[in-house]
């Protein structure tokens, strides 16, 4: 997920864009799985120094600016 974000630095990736690069076509991830897996990322990231590195954007997906 922080590669798929990362290689499209500056633009948002919608949930749909991120559930397509993580999960294989036949899993369907429950609505919640890219929120919760974005917080965890967060975390890590925060646990690093890097607390503000990937941004929501409201009703259109996520961004890395």
């Amino acid at each position: 997920m922080l590669e798929l974000l990362a290689l499209r630095t500056g633009s948002v990736v919608s949930r749909a864009e991120i559930e397509e690069h993580v999960y294989d076509e036949g899993a369907e991830p429950m609505s919640n799985v890219v929120d919760a897996a974005v917080s965890s990322l967060r975390k890590h990231l925060r646990n690093v120094g890097e607390s503000s590195l990937i941004k929501t954007r409201h009703k259109a997906g996520y961004i890395i600016e």
